[in-house]
Parts: C-alpha cells; structure tokens; sequence
C-alpha cells in the first residue's frame, strides 16, 4: 500500500482518485493453478459476433463451455475476451492430443500484457511435445514468432486454429492472469525465461517514442502530435531516444532489461515494462487525461517497477481514445509541476501551440472530415488567443455559428 503522500510523489493527474484505488489494489492472486483434461474436445476459433467479447473456445464433446480467454475474473470474460459457442455446420476430427494455448492477440501491447498466460505450463513440462492450439483475433503477425523462438518453443509446433476441431484429448491449463483482475506468481515465468535469453542493453536511460508511427488510413491507429517536445526535453537529461519498432523483439527486450529508467506514453510501450528488471524507474505519459489503465497497474505491481504517472494529455476535441485516434500532447499544468518536483525546474514556455495545426489536421484526417479543419483553426485559435491574452471579449455569436457550422459538419460526416 502506498500512503497519501507517496501517491503525490507519483501521481500528477486529473483522476488522481481513480488511480489511487488503482495504485493501491492488490493484484496478485494466491489460486492454485490447475489442469483440466477433456477426451474428445472440440475448439472453436474466436469469432467476433457484434458484441464487447468473441465467441469460441474449448468445448467438451457435449458442446459444454469449458475454457477460452478471459480478462476478467470469470465468468466475466471482459472486452477481448473469447467465451462461448455458436452454431457450426461442420467439425473436422482429429486424433491428435494437443495443449491449448488460449488466444494470440495481433495487438502487440494485449499480446505482451495477457496472451502468454497458459505458458507456464509449458514451461514446467518441457517433455510434453504436444502441438499447442491457439486461437487468434486481430490477425497474424510475424512478430509472434519470436517470442515463442526465445521460449525455445518450435513455431511448428504451434497450431492457429482456422476451422473447428474435435481432438482426442486437449489439455488446458488454467490462465495465469486475467489482466483487469488479477495475477498469480506463474505469470512472469515466460517472462523472466525470455529475458533469460538476452543480454541486458549497455543503455541506462531509453525514451521510448512512437513519433515515426504516422497516420497511414482513416479511422486506423494512434497519433500522436508534438510528442518530439518531449523527446528533447528527455534527451537533454542524457535519455536516449528509441522507436521500438526498428529493432528486433530481441534487440528490444535487450534494451528494457538493462535500462535504469525509462519514459513513454502510457499504453503498449508502458507495458514493455514487464520486461524490466525490478526497481526500473518507468514514468507514464498519459495520452488522454479522462481514463485509467488497471493492466498498467497490474504489471506495475508484478515487475515491482518504480512507476510515476503523469497527464501529458492536451486533447480538446471529441472522441478521446486511449487505444487510437489523435493526441495532443504538451506542456499540461501536470507535465509543469513533475517537471518542478522532479528536476528542480519551472517551465517558462509552451511549444504544442506550433502542433496545433497539425493535431486539427490529423484529427479531421482520422474521422473524415478534412472540410472541417479550417473551421476548426479558426474558432480555435481565437478562442486561445481569448484565453490567453484576457483582454478582448469573443463575439459569442460569431463563435456560436462557428460551433453550430462545425456540429453540421460532423453530423454529415456520422450520417455518411
């Protein structure tokens, strides 16, 4: 339990209750983790049906749910979760005896955070040679196949399950963590081997960025603009500046494993902190200041790392997401104060007003409504010019046309 003023130390946020309560939850469960056996079981791939979870998972012959993947405590599977049957026409048999798995999520911070939660059990049995069945949901990535190559785990051996399918026999060891809701000491173990695999980095500060990830189709990914203010400030304290995507998932883990301290945004790369040795010091910047992130906490928790969360969130338009979108991120009156806490220093001038065209552009770019954005700069930047200077009154009708032309707009655009 951290006390109140510990929390001060490391929460500089706008939801400071929220994640108070988040801070201060125990995470790791002490359930014995077990392993069912099913004769003639049947798997069925996860299939998305217009709901918050997908269907499918592992079956017993009787068409009985027995396992699949859940992120909360069960029977609450929790969005991304796979729980459940729906109708097939056809189930291919085999008489094969497999492991299962559970899910491959093609979402490289899920895939990190939660999708190596049956491993220990592989782990602990490496004479059982078995094929493991996965299931998969946003598609297949070549990044997988690392991962299972530093486990010493044959990728051959590893079966993504296409169609549905009766086996002999399917073994299923239970889930290691359920990242809404809890962990239990198994879960770093194909961690901790992994690591186990590398040579620690020579690197002892690592900013990690995502400033080379650019916004390639509408409604796709995450953006983040001016996110370069907070790559140099990092760099004049001796950080050094990552895109974690130019290097192998090795060369990766090689670097977190050995870095004293880290930064990023609070998201995928955060999550990297389950590869850090205990007592890194790993700052967070929020990407959107209206929301919490519970798995964080949980690997923060886990790792036993040195967190410290900080809103760097200057988001003002609607249709604020963590997971994707546009952000706007800067100097916040929470970036200000860490700053003077931490480093002994104040901050005088504010460079996300020369990102602001940029985040209108991409914002509109991303929801499709490029017509909007010279509207937008314009209302905008008065009204912040307005703010600043608090000299001149705004014409409140002129504005409100403005406002009442750009809710037109974006309503075409919704109905469109």
């Amino acid at each position: 339990m951290f006390s109140e003023e510990e929390l001060k130390q490391r929460l500089y946020v706008n939801n400071y209750e929220q994640w108070t309560k988040l801070a201060n939850r125990k995470f790791l469960s002490e359930r014995k983790l077990n392993v069912t056996e099913i004769d003639n079981g049947i798997i069925l791939p996860a299939k998305f049906v217009g709901e918050s979870v997908s269907k499918g998972g592992v079956f017993d012959s009787n068409m009985n749910f027995v396992a699949g993947f859940f992120r909360n405590n069960p029977p609450n599977a929790g969005m991304f979760g796979v729980c459940g049957a729906y109708e097939v026409d056809k189930i291919v048999k085999s008489n094969n005896e497999v492991i299962f798995g559970g899910l491959l999520m093609g979402l490289f911070g899920h895939f990190i955070l939660e999708c190596l939660g049956r491993m220990w059990y592989i782990l602990n049995n490496r004479e059982d040679k078995r094929k493991i069945v996965f299931l998969i949901t946003a598609g297949e990535k070549e990044w997988f196949k690392p991962f299972f190559e530093l486990l010493d785990i044959d990728w051959n051996r590893i079966e993504i399950l296409k169609k549905p399918k009766q086996y002999k026999k399917i073994i299923i060891p239970d889930e290691s963590v359920h990242s809404w809701f809890d962990y239990t000491k198994e879960y770093l173990m194909p961690y901790d081997y992994i690591k186990s695999k590398v040579k620690e980095g020579s690197i002892k500060k690592l900013y990690l960025t995502r400033s080379k990830i650019k916004i390639t189709e509408r409604n796709q990914g995450m953006y983040l603009c001016n996110e370069e203010y907070f790559e140099q400030f990092y760099k004049n304290k001796g950080f050094t500046i990552i895109s974690p995507e130019e290097f192998s998932i090795k060369e990766q883990i090689s670097m977190l494993s050995g870095a004293d301290e880290i930064v990023s945004t609070l998201g995928s790369l955060s999550h990297f902190a389950i590869f850090c040795k205990p007592g890194t010091k790993f700052t967070m910047l929020t990407r959107v200041d209206n929301n919490t992130l519970c798995p964080q906490c949980l690997i923060n928790e886990a790792r036993n790392i040195d967190w410290y969360i900080v809103d760097a969130s200057l988001n003002f338009l609607p249709l604020q997401n963590r997971s994707c979108g546009v952000c706007l991120l800067g100097e916040t009156k929470h970036w200000k104060k860490y700053v003077k806490e931490k480093y002994g220093e104040e901050i005088q001038q504010e460079y996300w007003p020369y990102k602001l065209e940029d985040f209108i552009k991409s914002w509109c770019f991303y929801l499709s409504i490029d017509s909007a954005a010279p509207l937008l700069m314009k209302a905008i930047v008065r009204t912040y010019e307005i703010t600043k200077q608090n000299e001149v009154q705004p014409d409140v009708s002129e504005l409100q046309h403005k406002i009442d032309l750009l809710e037109s707009q974006l309503k075409s655009a919704d109905n469109n």
